[in-house]
């Protein structure tokens, strides 16, 4: 019996697998061009290049089509959540707040979910097709946004209170993604300067023992180190640092190898987080996904992953 429990979870466990797969591995091919190597003139090419394959992960380009219902449901769908969240926006010099009901006190939870309002507004003006596609009202309203958001909430003299993945993962995540979609439309001092608040908080993948306490170290495992290669990895990009998109990819050949104890895939196709909890279809998902993901972002660069191990993604 346990034998075939076993077979089972292995079996959903690769099903997981290949759709988590086809979905990062295709979307890209919207433009092959991406996926091939090139050559780069310069090295800042090759940021820019990896910026504009990120851009387009996050928004499918601009070469589907519009009379196909499912993505005309989807484009619709941005465009009202950016109308809703602009229109509620307090928009005054003066301003205390960016919404009333996310005023940034009630908790670091609050400061990833401003951020992740503020990049709901990013899609809408990103999305082809979105109602606000490129419009530069929305654009300087979401540049505000950011500025407001480094003054009083998050930036390189902000302190930690309350919950370290706000800080580390939730915000900076969203953070970088709106700073890709509207990076033409940032001044390079307002891009230093929301880098500069992701660095503070996110400046390495790995645990060292001398600086982080022991009871610390899940923040560097697993789904954590996911997250936080992927926030590294993107902020590199934006700020063309090759030494730290080169410790995001260092991270991924930590996350390819299966772990024998505390939080990863181990061997049989199971997932633990918290140190002792089955997290396959939630953390799992993450760290499958986001190191597939940041995997495909390098293919192709001067940065292009060759871990032979990256072929336990998919096995």
């Amino acid at each position: 019996m346990m034998d075939l429990m076993k077979k089972i979870r292995k079996l959903a466990m690769r099903r997981v697998l290949l759709v988590l797969l086809t979905a990062v591995l295709t979307l890209p091919l919207m433009d092959g061009a991406l996926l091939s190597r090139t050559a780069y003139a310069d090295e800042e090419d090759a940021f820019d290049a990896l910026r504009a394959k990120w851009a387009l992960t996050l928004t499918g380009g601009d070469s589907y089509s519009l009379s196909d219902p499912d993505i005309a449901e989807r484009v619709t769908r941005i465009s009202m959540l950016a109308k809703t969240y602009w229109e509620r926006m307090d928009k005054s010099p003066a301003r205390t707040y960016l919404w009333s009901d996310l005023t940034g006190s009630g908790g670091s939870g609050q400061i990833t979910a401003l951020y992740g309002r503020i990049f709901q507004l990013a899609q809408g003006y990103a999305t082809y097709g979105s109602i606000y596609y490129q419009d530069e009202d929305l654009a300087a309203d979401i540049a505000g946004a950011l500025d407001w958001m480094n003054d009083h909430l998050y930036s390189a003299a902000s302190a930690m209170n309350g919950n370290w993945y706000d800080y580390k993962i939730g915000a900076p995540l969203a953070l970088n993604n709106t700073v890709t979609l509207l990076y033409d439309e940032l001044s390079p001092l307002q891009i230093e300067n929301y880098m500069a608040a992701v660095d503070h908080f996110t400046p390495t993948t790995f645990y060292d023992s001398e600086t982080v306490a022991r009871t610390d170290q899940y923040e560097y495992e697993a789904a954590n180190m996911a997250w936080k290669s992927m926030v590294i990895g993107v902020r590199a990009i934006l700020v063309k640092s090759e030494d730290k998109l080169l410790q995001a990819r260092s991270a991924l050949s930590v996350l390819y190898d299966y772990v024998t104890e505390r939080d990863g895939f181990y061997a049989d196709g199971s997932y633990v987080g918290h140190t002792a909890n089955a997290y396959t279809g939630s953390y799992g998902v993450n760290d499958l996904s986001y190191t597939a993901s940041l995997t495909n972002l390098l293919q192709g660069s001067p940065w292009e992953v060759d871990d032979p191990d990256r072929s336990n993604i998919y096995k």
